[in-house]
């Protein structure tokens, strides 16, 4: 293994290596859903050129509040990933 830098290296480095398994399961509506690595990585790269698109950049603190799901992990990705700082604020906050 490479030396990685980062969690946004390290996550790209693990999808590239299992793809097609299951990176993340929830639960919506009563039912088990499953996102692959490989699905991911397209959503942690579009989060992340979104926030690009709207000027984050290298430093800036983005304050979230939501609640726990995968939609929070792919936010704190796309953000970390543009080398800003991620905040979350507990949603009874």
């Amino acid at each position: 293994m490479k030396d990685v830098k980062n969690i946004p290296e390290m996550i790209l480095e693990k999808a590239g290596v299992y793809q097609d398994k299951v990176a993340l399961r929830y639960k919506r509506e009563g039912q088990y859903r499953s996102i692959s690595w490989r699905e991911l990585v397209v959503l942690f790269r579009n989060c992340s050129a979104g926030l690009r698109d709207l000027g984050v950049k290298k430093g800036d603190k983005i304050a979230t509040i939501m609640e726990n799901g995968p939609e929070w992990v792919i936010v704190d990705i796309g953000i970390l990933s543009n080398g800003a700082i991620h905040v979350p604020i507990y949603t009874t906050s």
